[in-house]
């Protein structure tokens, strides 16, 4: 079967450690794009095994053998939304448990399991520190759990104007010339439960001093705030790679405007960006068409 769909990754409490190898593992796939990675604490890890498998192909009861030892694994988890424009969807189980599954994600997920599985006697426990949606109905219903709306979340609302899905809808937005000069940052600051948005100049931003060489502070930034503050996919070497060769606004990215709103006279606050202006701005890029939302 052919198409695109969204599925998940979710990296139990007992893996959390190992979430950037996970990435960099699903990363590697040329058929999934990383759209959204969340921390999330549960109030008791009962609840989220619940609302993980309750809409599994197979009912609960069946499983609770095999997910028993999640309720000894630490309170925390990472889900990872893939969008995915290879599933190789078939058929698997017999009899009642017979549901579609995506061929490249069970292979995925096997992969990371032989890898990082806790190991017994020298072989690969059955303690997963990953499990993976079967179809999308699952990641509906997770998205739903984790209170967002279902699957229509990653629903593409603007036709003119590339936007990505946590602006919304954009009805209304001028295509402006600015300095860059005029454009201030949000970047975030404090404890990564207990943070909060800054304006800067991009000069200020971990992004530019990263380019300018001084790599460690955007390294730690991605790092301390990955899935709480930050829910995008970045990397310091997908930053870096665009530093020589990132050219603004050329086909086929004719419509990816760096996404503004004016804070206050003739200053400028990026809503989706900044990367792209620090990149501009490291260029000698000393003003660009943004677009500005009213």
């Amino acid at each position: 079967m052919r198409g695109q769909r969204y599925d998940y990754f979710l990296v139990w409490g007992h893996g959390v450690h190992l979430v950037q190898q996970i990435l960099d593992m699903i990363r590697s796939n040329g058929a999934l794009k990383i759209v959204k990675i969340l921390h999330h604490v549960p109030g008791t890890v009962e609840e989220l095994i619940h609302a993980v498998y309750s809409f599994d192909y197979a009912p609960i009861e069946h499983l609770r053998g095999k997910t028993e030892y999640l309720k000894r694994t630490p309170r925390e988890a990472y889900f990872i939304f893939v969008q995915n424009s290879a599933p190789d969807e078939d058929y698997f189980g017999e009899g009642p448990f017979r549901h579609i599954e995506s061929q490249s994600i069970k292979a995925l997920k096997e992969q990371i399991r032989d890898r990082f599985n806790p190991r017994s006697a020298g072989k690969r426990s059955e303690d997963h520190v990953i499990h993976a949606s079967d179809n999308q109905l699952q990641t509906d219903h997770i998205l739903s759990y984790l209170g967002y709306p279902g699957l229509e979340l990653f629903d593409n609302r603007n036709l003119a104007l590339k936007a990505p899905y946590h602006l919304g809808e954009i009805s209304e937005y001028a295509i402006r010339y600015l300095p860059i000069s005029a454009i201030r940052c949000r970047v975030v600051t404090g404890g990564r439960f207990s943070y909060a948005p800054e304006l800067t100049d991009i000069e200020n931003t971990p992004h530019y001093r990263a380019l300018c060489g001084d790599c460690e502070p955007y390294r730690l930034y991605l790092e301390k705030f990955l899935g709480t503050a930050l829910t995008d996919d970045h990397t310091l070497p997908g930053l870096l790679g665009l530093k020589e060769s990132f050219r603004y606004l050329l086909a086929p990215f004719d419509s990816d405007y760096v996404i503004v709103r004016e804070a206050e006279e003739r200053q400028f606050v990026v809503l989706d960006g900044v990367h792209r202006v620090a990149v501009l701005k490291h260029q000698g890029v000393d003003a660009l068409h943004v677009a500005v939302l009213n």
